[in-house]
């Protein structure tokens, strides 16, 4: 063998050794960066353990709210008229954008007029 044939295979030689060192220090890159996301990914199960801890406790509290009687009973309620709920809202908008006049559709739906107003107002006012 010539001398150039043995530079030729020691700069092949050195080539795959290049090789070799790149791949390793690949794979301890990712071994280094598949440690840091495990820790990210407890961190991030632990916060939502505790952020689901939380919305259980805040579920039962409004639980418990709702069936505490209120501070007003019914009794008391009996001379006043019935209250807006999520469908006599959307009527009462479905209705207004038909273009009835607020007294109509207060009168058709049995709310008071002051409660529809103010719905309006504010239907009006994220519109704009």
């Amino acid at each position: 063998m010539t001398l150039i044939h043995v530079c030729l295979f020691g700069l092949l030689a050195l080539g795959l050794l290049g090789l070799l060192v790149i791949n390793i220090w690949g794979l301890r890159e990712s071994q280094k960066r598949d440690k840091f996301y495990e820790v990210q990914l407890e961190q991030l199960r632990f916060q939502f353990g505790e952020q689901r801890a939380i919305n259980f406790e805040l579920l039962q509290r409004m639980q418990q709210l709702e069936l505490r009687p209120s501070a007003t009973d019914s009794a008391s309620l009996a001379g006043t008229p019935p209250s807006l709920n999520w469908s006599k809202r959307i009527q009462a908008l479905r209705m207004f954008r038909r273009g009835d006049a607020p007294e109509t559709i207060a009168a058709a739906l049995s709310i008071p007029d002051c409660e529809l107003r103010l719905l309006l107002k504010i239907e009006r006012a994220i519109a704009a």
